[in-house]
């Protein structure tokens, strides 16, 4: 599985040749290894990679087939795709990175209560 980080406003669906959708949130998404082949081939995605709306992250993995702990932290607040951020709770078992990705769930589930905290911790 691949990262890709799409910083465009939208959501941007990239129509492969079989029919299939791609569908590419804000942030930072994640595509199979096949797809994204395919996905490459794409003009318009291609458009969008030369001009640096999409990044295509290099695969970070470590012994136990996982991207380390620190890379995990840092791009979890960039994730709003609710499935991958339930699928990194599910499967990762690492205590900070699913403590990260609840969080950052919890902020998207609860957007005011998360911009309530954010305020308050200017007054303390």
């Amino acid at each position: 599985m691949a990262l890709i980080n799409y910083t465009g406003k939208n959501v941007l669906g990239v129509c492969l040749k079989g029919g299939e959708i791609i569908r590419f949130l804000p942030g930072i998404n994640e595509v199979d290894d096949e797809k994204l082949q395919n996905v490459k081939a794409h003009p318009l995605f291609q458009a969008r990679v030369s001009k640096g709306l999409i990044q295509i992250m290099a695969e970070n993995l470590g012994k136990d087939g996982k991207r380390s702990i620190e890379d995990m932290i840092e791009h979890i607040p960039k994730i709003v795709d609710v499935k991958l951020l339930k699928k990194i709770i599910d499967t990762d078992g690492r205590d900070r990175v699913v403590k990260a990705a609840q969080e950052q769930l919890g902020k998207i589930k609860n957007p005011s209560k998360a911009k309530a905290e954010e305020s308050d911790e200017h007054f303390q």
